[in-house]
């Protein structure tokens, strides 16, 4: 079984703790796949393939080079490949794709967290991502204003989704949680809403996590 390493808890990002909590080189010592925020609110991370992955609230997708940026929130594992694709057809939206993932936990159920890659073409695919903020910090539901949307239509890439239980509500947001990546690495951000005629995801279950707590 796979083990979750996550840095901060959701609470404390919504809260308006945006600070420095751990390095990019320290979180990928624990995974290869996953997602959060960088330091500052600074755009949305995407972490696919062992690579560290911003996209802005310009618009724009760049790779994260540099070991020490900070994230101040983030969920990562590693993902095991070796586990059954399945095949989604019409997936009309967000609440849809939800629906369809039921099937992960058939065998064992919504008490633990999983993951899952997503690939496909996505018909549309709307996200988000937040503009950088400076101190002192607003919660996040008083800085919509910096909040960017884009919506991209006939589009081929992944979601990187996590879910959590509703019993570790707070520690993460509950249920699942999406970021995209499009395949040509421009395009990416907290995702909002989608459509695809097909899609093929494979799913991990993690029974195990360990968090970093911020120091602040």
């Amino acid at each position: 079984m796979a083990k979750l390493f996550q840095v901060s808890t959701y609470d404390a990002l919504k809260r308006g703790n945006y600070d420095y909590t751990i390095s990019i080189d320290y979180f990928l010592r624990n995974g290869d796949i996953g997602l959060g925020a960088y330091n500052g609110l600074n755009g949305e991370a995407i972490f696919l393939d062992g690579k560290a992955y911003n996209a802005s609230s310009r618009g724009f997708v760049r790779e994260m080079t540099i070991p020490q940026t900070g994230i101040s929130f983030g969920q990562i594992t590693k993902f095991n490949p070796e586990v059954d694709e399945i095949c989604l057809t019409e997936v009309a939206s967000l609440e849809d794709l939800k629906a369809k993932l039921e099937p992960v936990f058939e065998r064992k159920g919504k008490n633990f967290f999983y993951v899952v890659k997503i690939n496909g073409t996505f018909s549309s695919i709307k996200v988000r991502s937040f503009g950088k903020q400076v101190k002192p910090y607003k919660p996040m539901d008083e800085i919509k204003e910096d909040e960017k949307e884009f919506t991209y239509t006939n589009e081929e890439g992944t979601l990187v989704g996590f879910f959590t239980p509703s019993i570790f509500k707070g520690l993460s947001s509950e249920g699942w949680h999406f970021h995209y990546l499009s395949s040509s690495l421009k395009h990416g951000g907290h995702v909002c809403e989608l459509s695809a005629a097909e899609l093929k995801y494979k799913a991990n279950m993690i029974d195990k996590f360990e968090v970093k707590l911020p120091q602040n």
